[in-house]
């Protein structure tokens, strides 16, 4: 390689490198980090907390705090 084609190389690389470190590319990327994190946690806690539910009857410390008839008197109405 001649000195030319590492100039070309390097300028090449310093525009990447400005792409990359841009604030507002670093903010948008954050954003729709942020969003896929929290649809993430909403999906995962509904799935728990659906679990939990249907199942609630046969969790055996929760048979002696709550009184499942009363929850299920409610639930069917």
């Amino acid at each position: 390689m001649n000195d030319q084609d590492l100039n070309t190389n390097i300028e090449e690389l310093n525009k990447l490198l400005k792409k990359r470190l841009s604030f507002k590319r670093n903010f948008l990327l954050s954003i729709v980090s942020g969003i896929g994190g929290a649809i993430g946690t909403v999906l995962i806690g509904g799935l728990l907390i659906g679990l939990i539910v249907s199942n609630l009857d046969r969790i055996p410390f929760l048979e002696d705090l709550l009184p499942t008839e009363k929850i299920e008197e409610y639930i069917n109405g």
